[in-house]
């Protein structure tokens, strides 16, 4: 009878040991994930930037795709995995359904990412995800990713915008040659996948462009208020050379459609 008892507590602590195990591996191999992803995505060119996204979301898959039915000493890691495990699939949907249909994969693509970020904090909250230095600004990005579902309208502009400040400045346009046409997808690329686009309206309104302007102005949704965010690049070169970022501000809107516009 004693030996019995000692099997069953050996047995015991035997699996408690292995949950213990699944708990560290499945946080570190969230973080493994995301590096993967980003490694694929963030030298992606913009006409490739979908079809990244997609790979990416399978470099997630293939690492984390084993913890859908583990066993786990924190309860919340069974719940969360799967969460996390069937959100990367949801956007494997969306890229597949939406992904040549602009105007209705970017608002589907958002939710997807924000998503994503709420189930990563609750990881997060737990056990902290911890990646490489060169990635902590990127795993910050996400975590902070965030979309404005309040129904109260603000009477002044916000100051601040995570699209200023995070994005545009992080990110220059160098010495690209590039035409209008090309701009654009440089814009929309930049914010379709890093998360920079909400899902009220189109996700930029280039104004000017034409062969030989000095400058493009750009419009940026940021909530539901009719306030968005509005950057300058001027030209320092003939026609497309190097753009350079000269100003931002904030603009009210007349309509999320940006057909009219104010600027303050």
């Amino acid at each position: 009878m004693k030996k019995i008892l000692v099997a069953i507590v050996l047995v015991a602590l035997f699996i408690v040991g292995c949950s213990n195990k699944s708990d560290d591996a499945f946080v570190q191999d969230i973080a493994n994930a995301l590096e993967s992803r980003w490694k694929l995505t963030d030298n992606a060119s913009n006409d490739k930037k979908v079809d990244q996204a997609k790979k990416g979301i399978d470099a997630e898959l293939n690492i984390i795709d084993k913890y859908e039915n583990k066993d786990f000493k924190n309860l919340d890691f069974s719940t969360l995995s799967k969460e996390y495990i069937r959100e990367l699939n949801n956007g494997l949907s969306i890229i597949k359904t939406y992904g040549d249909d602009i105007s209705v994969f970017y608002p589907k693509w958002t939710d997807h990412q924000s998503n994503r970020s709420k189930i990563l904090n609750k990881i997060n909250d737990i056990s902290e995800i911890k990646v490489s230095p060169k990635y902590q600004d990127m795993l910050k990005e996400v975590l902070n990713y965030k979309i404005d579902d309040s129904d109260e309208h603000s009477s002044e502009p916000r100051k601040e915008f995570f699209i200023i400040d995070t994005i545009i400045n992080s990110h220059e346009i160098g010495n690209q040659v590039m035409s209008y046409k090309d701009y654009q997808s440089f814009v929309e690329g930049k914010l379709t996948l890093e998360g920079i686009v909400t899902k009220y309206g189109v996700p930029s309104h280039v104004i000017g462009g034409e062969e030989g302007d000095s400058h493009i102005e750009v419009c940026y949704p940021t909530d539901e208020t009719g306030y968005s965010a509005d950057l300058v690049f001027e030209n320092k070169k003939t026609g497309f050379g190097d753009w350079v970022l000269s100003k931002k501000s904030v603009v009210e809107t007349d309509g999320i459609g940006f057909e009219k516009y104010t600027k303050q």
